[in-house]
């Protein structure tokens, strides 16, 4: 319990900042088709590879 607190704050760091790049890459391309697929696929690879 204590290490999933621990680990909270810098995961959630990292989400908002692939949440952040997602939404830049979509400005770069021109498309808004773009963020919800990929953020979900971001949140997933960044949670399971466990990051911190």
């Amino acid at each position: 319990m204590v290490d999933t607190l621990r680990t909270l704050p810098s995961r959630v760091v990292i989400l908002l900042a692939a949440s952040a790049l997602t939404a830049l890459a979509a400005l770069a391309v021109g498309t808004a088709d773009l963020p919800a697929p990929t953020s979900s696929a971001l949140v997933v690879v960044h949670s399971g590879t466990g990051w911190q």
